[in-house]
């Protein structure tokens, strides 16, 4: 994937994961401890800055209850 091309898909995927975390009403700091990652990583995928292993998909979906195509798609 081209760097802007994959820049894009993180700024994407990481304003989903906002989206899901703010419907939830959670803060960074919880999703983090539903899904078993670091506060700071959510952060920096929530902002773009982290592309996220198919692990951490899955960790996230786990944590938000749902598929993982509900992160990416």
């Amino acid at each position: 994937m081209e760097d802007k091309a994959k820049l894009e898909y993180q700024k994407f995927v990481g304003k989903k994961v906002r989206l899901l975390r703010e419907q939830k009403g959670w803060t960074q700091e919880i999703l983090a401890q539903r899904a078993g990652i670091n506060d700071k990583y959510v952060y920096d995928i929530e902002v773009g800055k982290k592309c996220m292993s198919i692990w951490v998909y899955r960790k996230l979906a786990e944590a938000f209850e749902a598929e993982i195509d509900l992160i990416h798609l």
